[in-house]
């Protein structure tokens, strides 16, 4: 029924993707705020997860720059490419705020778990 209305399959894969992103952003911020011990290890993988995420993209918007002479798909791809990138470092800077910070394992009681 869907695809009869002009949505694609990568279009509902996508949106797809984009609420499960969602929904485990949510429940880990939850989590987070209620200041959950499993809380930390929750956004740990959650922020993995995004980091894999955001190499995908940079790779498939590099690939689409190089395969394509057409300039604005070629800026499409490149900025694919600078978006996973930036989405990457910001993940890596939360890593390492959760396993650095004192701040961290006092709030969430974590004694010699990180």
């Amino acid at each position: 029924a869907l695809l009869e209305r002009g949505f694609t399959i990568a279009s509902i894969v996508t949106c797809g993707i984009m609420l499960s992103i969602g929904t485990f952003s949510f429940v880990t911020g939850v989590k987070l705020w209620k200041k959950d011990r499993r809380a930390v290890r929750l956004a740990t993988t959650f922020f993995y997860v995004m980091m894999v995420i955001s190499s995908v993209v940079a790779i498939t918007g590099f690939a689409s720059a190089m395969a394509t002479s057409e300039s604005t798909a070629a800026q499409q791809g490149s900025s694919l490419v600078g978006s996973g990138i930036e989405i990457f470092m910001i993940q890596l800077v939360w890593l390492l705020y959760l396993r650095k910070s004192v701040r961290v394992k006092n709030t969430y009681q974590l004694a010699g778990e990180m």
